[in-house]
């Protein structure tokens, strides 16, 4: 069924009655069996999402500590503020 859930997800009742007969189940057993792999999926998809939003979110809180710490940064050899393109941090580059 899983091969027939990535071609159709939503099945009409003909195609629930077919896979019924093949598989050896009540039609309402598939019916529920693709409501809930539908389902799954969804909450794969949301818990994917909120997993990318995370690192998402940490990967903009590192570039703005490198932002910052490169801005505060110290020339070794005289001890000044060496001299920043700040161009290089432009929000749209990063």
């Amino acid at each position: 069924m899983l091969t027939y859930f990535s071609e159709c997800q939503h099945p009409d009742k003909k195609q629930r009655m077919q896979l019924s007969r093949k598989l050896g189940l009540v039609p309402r057993q598939v019916k529920f069996w693709f409501q809930n792999r539908r389902i799954q999926k969804a909450q794969q998809e949301r818990a994917d999402s909120s997993a990318l939003k995370e690192e998402s979110d940490r990967i903009r809180c590192e570039n703005t500590a490198i932002r910052e710490a490169y801005e505060h940064t110290i020339c070794h050899n005289c001890g000044d503020a060496p001299v920043h393109d700040n161009s290089y941090f432009d929000a749209q580059k990063l």
